[in-house]
């Protein structure tokens, strides 16, 4: 009996662990809030979005993303600051796929300081500040100081309090087109919380349950109470 209950333990262990192993640590940051040359926001807020991924306890893939309206430009395009004493940086690339903007040409900024946010320990720059303004920009940190233990974690304040920034172009119009490269207005915005931090799946949770359940039963059947 034991060892038909231990296997059903494990059985259930499993389930859980599965049901972990297909939930994605992720947390996503509003670029919510802007330095004086962009605000108040012509199109709205946020500006754009900040995805987190940690793939492994070493490992996170970052995407900026700008809101319609905005596009991310030029000098510390996207700038983030990493919780780590040392880290490496691959996989830079980003996207735009409005017709007549060049790029990507990206190129790690190491620190720097971002006007009106702080220095932050690891910035991003884009070669043709205008011309090749992009709508995301993506990049893979990877810890080699430590790990992560949460996707929440893998960034940390930085001077001035602030997680990560971005280079904002207001485009003229809304959706953004291109017209010669010019913006109507460019400044620095930074985030406004974090949203979208997941929890355990009702489907995973629900399939660990009915392995308990499996378990109580069995427990029921085998342990039964003499009668007098």
């Amino acid at each position: 009996m034991f060892r038909k209950l231990g296997t059903t333990l494990l059985m259930a262990s499993f389930v859980l662990l599965a049901g972990r192993s297909a939930l994605a640590d992720t947390v996503t940051y509003n670029l919510g809030a802007g330095n004086p040359a962009i605000t108040p926001a012509a199109y709205g807020l946020p500006y754009g979005t900040v995805l987190v991924n940690l793939t492994s306890s070493t490992t996170a893939t970052i995407t900026f993303t700008a809101a319609s309206g905005y596009l991310f430009l030029d000098s510390s395009i996207a700038d983030v600051n990493v919780n780590a004493t040392s880290w490496t940086v691959s996989g830079l690339t980003g996207t735009n796929s409005i017709s007549g903007f060049g790029g990507p040409a990206l190129a790690n900024g190491s620190s720097g300081n971002v006007d009106g946010w702080g220095i932050f320990n690891q910035t991003f720059n884009e070669s043709d500040g205008f011309m090749d303004a992009l709508q995301t920009v993506t990049f893979t940190l990877t810890d080699t100081s430590g790990t992560w233990a949460h996707a929440t974690n893998v960034l940390t304040g930085n001077n001035d309090g602030n997680l990560l920034a971005a280079h904002v172009g207001e485009c003229n119009v809304n959706p953004c087109t291109f017209t010669g490269g010019s913006f109507a207005n460019t400044g620095y915005a930074s985030e406004t919380g974090a949203i979208n931090i997941p929890t355990p799946e009702p489907s995973s949770l629900a399939l660990f349950g009915t392995g308990i359940l499996g378990i109580a039963g069995m427990v029921r059947r085998r342990v039964r109470v003499p009668t007098a």
